[in-house]
């Protein structure tokens, strides 16, 4: 009888502190998760104020109009006579330079 009640004695010193350590643990990880909220909050922060100086920086850079590179006509006129070609002799053509310096 008495090995029973110290039996019970103990599950039911185990069962309260399980909880108790439990809640601890809980209580650690809400304070884990506090701490890393209060991070990002502060990272984002630092982000929104690193756009907003950025959208000053463009509102206030003078907009030019695209200029044409000096000295390239806009419509230019090829003598392709005695050249082979294949369609229309008076076909338009549309040359498009595309530079990638990567």
């Amino acid at each position: 009888m008495r090995t029973i009640s110290k039996r019970m004695a103990a599950t039911a010193i185990a069962a309260t502190l399980i909880p108790v350590s439990a809640v601890a643990q809980q209580g650690q990880d809400a304070s884990d998760l506090q701490e890393q909220i209060d991070a990002l909050r502060q990272g984002q922060k630092a982000i929104q104020r690193t756009l907003q100086e950025i959208k000053q920086l463009v509102s206030q850079r003078p907009t030019q109009p695209a200029k044409r590179p000096q000295g390239v006509p806009p419509n230019t006129t090829l003598d392709l006579a005695g050249k082979p070609v294949k369609g229309a002799v008076n076909a338009q053509l549309a040359v498009i330079e595309f530079l990638d310096y990567q």
